[in-house]
C-alpha cells in the first residue's frame, strides 16, 4: 500500500487555460506476482543442504575425537 499528498502544476503561454493546478492526497494498492525467481529457492535448498552435511561431518568429527579421548583416559 502506498499513500502520500501529490501538488503538480502546468503553466503554459498560451491556450485555454494558463496554468493548471492539481493537489490533494493519494492512496494506491500494487500486487506484484514473482513470475521467475531466479532458480532462488533451489540454490538455497542445495545451500541448506550442504550446510546439514557438514554439520553431521562435524558431529561425527567430535564423537571420534570424544570416544578416542575417553579411551586413551582409560
Amino acid at each position: 500500500m502506498n499513500t502520500g499528498y501529490n501538488l503538480n502544476r502546468n503553466q503554459s503561454d498560451a491556450g485555454q487555460f494558463l496554468f493548471n493546478l492539481n493537489s490533494g492526497p493519494y492512496a494506491g494498492v500494487t500486487l506484484q506476482i514473482p513470475i521467475y525467481n531466479g532458480n532462488a529457492y533451489k540454490v538455497q535448498k542445495q545451500s541448506a543442504e550442504y550446510n546439514l552435511n557438514s554439520a553431521k561431518l562435524q558431529q561425527e568429527s567430535l564423537l571420534n575425537f570424544l570416544t578416542a579421548d575417553a579411551v586413551k583416559n582409560l
